[in-house]
């Protein structure tokens, strides 16, 4: 039971501290921890042997076996802190030691694991009135450097392979952020009516060439740029094309839109002009490699703002809104 405070010690006390006042603190604070570890695990131990041998025993014996176990807990805890400080500093569950400190490092550590160990024994012996046996000694001081050995090594191990652990999950975290920064443009917080002329005829002339229009948009291209009302920005191209006028209308996300975690994306439109001779306007959207009628589309939008939309509608509004770069 008792080796179980090494780990303690070494967790509460094992950052090597170059001031005095830190190094008693951390001594203090190591008693106190480990004296409160062994008298609780006193109190289980109690506790099983109670129902083990079908027994109960009175408040006063667990109240004895806790006080004493707590008194030699914060002994060896304040005791070890010391020697555990320095060689938690060179490898345990600190910092990874070079090859030369490993073997001597971990002999220290094997050696102060084993006498923390006999320490607690010899001391719970004699505050029971009874005189420690050398055989049991021999085998606690064993089971206690055993015991702090693959706490070393098993912590330098961690500490070893924990860098290639980290960069795997960065790495993957990495890919998956770059992902999702396909449709995250350097314009997405841009403030429309904030912009000079000059500044806002360079930004439409890159967002033109370079922001991944599904379709070409020639250069003399219509250019309406605007800050909604709604809350969001959009940059509108018209141009004439035979029978059709398209719109290829940028913009950043808008507010009750589907949102996808897309960014900023593109709507493109193109439409049939109606006449007087009785020719109706025909509006349809670009959705995927197809052309969808506009009355469709809007009833999607507005089932969608309403939290109605089905899937299908779903996925026609997502792929018709092509992520912008």
């Amino acid at each position: 039971m008792a080796i179980v405070a090494v780990v303690a010690v070494a967790f509460t006390a094992g950052t090597t501290i170059p001031a005095v006042a830190g190094a008693l603190a951390a001594v203090a604070k190591a008693s106190f921890v480990t004296g409160m570890v062994m008298g609780l695990m006193g109190v289980a131990d109690k506790a099983g042997s109670d129902i083990a041998n079908k027994e109960v025993s009175d408040v006063d014996e667990y109240a004895g076996k806790a006080a004493k176990d707590t008194f030699a807990g914060a002994v060896c805890g304040a005791l070890f802190a010391p020697f555990m400080i320095p060689a938690a500093g060179t490898g345990l569950l600190g910092e990874i030691p070079t090859a030369l400190q490993r073997t001597g490092t971990l002999l220290k550590t094997m050696y102060i694991g084993g006498t923390f160990n006999y320490t607690y024994y010899d001391l719970r012996e004699r505050t029971d009135g009874r005189i420690p046996s050398i055989q049991q000694g021999v085998k606690v001081f064993r089971d206690g450097a055993l015991f702090s050995g693959f706490i070393y090594t098993a912590g330098t191990a961690i500490l070893e392979v924990a860098p290639f652990i980290k960069n795997a999950y960065k790495g993957t975290k990495g890919a998956a952020e770059a992902e999702n920064v396909e449709g995250k443009t350097k314009y997405d917080n841009i403030n429309i009516n904030s912009l000079s002329e000059e500044e806002l005829a360079q930004i439409t002339s890159d967002i033109r060439c370079n922001g991944g229009s599904p379709i070409e948009i020639p250069e003399n291209a219509r250019i309406k740029a605007q800050s909604k009302n709604a809350g969001y920005e959009q940059i509108s191209y018209k141009w004439n094309a035979g029978t059709y006028t398209y719109e290829a209308r940028w913009h950043t996300e808008t507010p009750g839109a589907a949102q996808y975690g897309r960014g900023t994306t593109w709507v493109v439109t193109r439409t049939i002009p109606g006449n007087a001779n009785g020719v109706q306007k025909v509006v349809q959207v670009k959705v995927g490699d197809t052309w969808v009628d506009n009355s469709i589309w809007q009833q999607a939008v507005r089932a969608n703002q309403t939290g109605t939309a089905t899937q299908e509608q779903m996925n026609m509004l997502e792929n018709g809104h092509w992520l912008a770069k």
